[in-house]
């Protein structure tokens, strides 16, 4: 498909789909709806619903204060917050718990919310735990966050050489088995491998970028994104400013990235993972979930195929959600 004008084309064909935001703990801690606006928050219902974005996954994040003691009660408060906004909010958002819920959800102009778990802290050492979460609802959870915890370490302990824990992998074919997302963000990059080598169903890095074009530790190298995707996994790439460059980013500056990681491993593998609300700065542009055209426009600029954009902004992520929300 050849663009003569970026600005006139239709968008209503790409289901967008984003594989990280914060904004469940940002609202829980203001004691917001979701749907209230606020020049503070990135993400709100009319914004995705601006953008034509069809999946929005919703995070569960367990500040440092309650790790590791507490983890589980504040991660069960925020998940009760949770369902209580899907409640008041039914006609404008769903609960996806099998693929079903995004078909549904699609044909009835509504947000399908993925409910992720950022961190296996939450699970304080008990396997059973992660089952309960699971029939919560919570359809993906990432094992770390940047520290070490009982299943892995982080990417600030990295020098420790540290990888997966027994119960890191327990965790992992447990997820499989269940169908549950596993997130390799964070992680360490022994454990990103230890990771890969477990995991029986395609992972999913659903916040980083590219090392290769700015070398900062959450982004990966070139031989993890290859990994990720011989495994027929997805690599999200994300919006957080120091993950970028050295400067002030805007849109382009994700196209880069962008770039690189199909240059490696193709159209096929890479998605969009924003850290709407876990991030103070946005790229110029990004400012928040009312501005995925602008994106869209980029990768026009940047002489993408229509329809590889539109695997990239969601159709990747979908049809590897479909293969494991079964």
């Amino acid at each position: 498909m050849k663009i003569n004008n970026v600005n006139s084309v239709d968008y209503s064909s790409v289901h967008i789909v984003d594989a990280h935001c914060d904004t469940l703990l940002k609202c829980f801690q203001k004691g917001q709806d979701l749907d209230q606006k606020d020049p503070d928050k990135h993400i709100d219902i009319l914004n995705l619903q601006k953008s034509g974005v069809l999946v929005q996954f919703f995070a569960v994040f367990v500040e440092t204060d309650f790790k590791p003691v507490g983890a589980l009660r504040r991660t069960l408060q925020i998940i009760d917050y949770f369902t209580l906004q899907l409640q008041s909010l039914k006609n404008k958002i769903i609960l996806v718990k099998k693929y079903e819920d995004i078909i549904k959800a699609r044909q009835e102009g509504k947000i399908a919310a993925v409910l992720t778990v950022e961190g296996g802290e939450a699970l304080e050492g008990d396997l059973s735990i992660l089952r309960i979460l699971y029939s919560l609802g919570v359809r993906s959870m990432g094992l770390t966050w940047n520290n070490r915890n009982l299943l892995a370490d982080g990417v600030e302990e990295s020098s420790t050489g540290g990888g997966l824990t027994t119960l890191g992998v327990q965790v992992i074919k447990e997820m499989n088995r269940i169908g549950m997302v596993v997130d390799f963000a964070h992680l360490s990059e022994r454990g990103f491998w230890n990771a890969l080598e477990v995991c029986s169903s395609p992972p999913i890095v659903s916040h980083a970028n590219c090392r290769t074009v700015y070398d900062h530790p959450r982004n990966l190298s070139d031989e993890q994104i290859k990994g990720l995707a011989e495994k027929e996994g997805i690599l999200g790439l994300t919006f957080a400013p120091s993950f970028l460059c050295d400067k002030a980013p805007d849109a382009e500056k994700v196209v880069d990235h962008i770039d690189h990681a199909c240059s490696l491993v193709g159209t096929r593998h890479v998605a969009i993972g924003s850290d709407f609300d876990g991030i103070a700065k946005v790229p110029v542009g990004l400012e928040n979930a009312g501005k995925w055209g602008n994106l869209i426009r980029a990768l026009l600029k940047r002489g993408y195929k229509f329809e590889d954009i539109k695997r990239i902004m969601g159709n990747n992520m979908l049809e590897l959600l479909k293969k494991i929300l079964i």
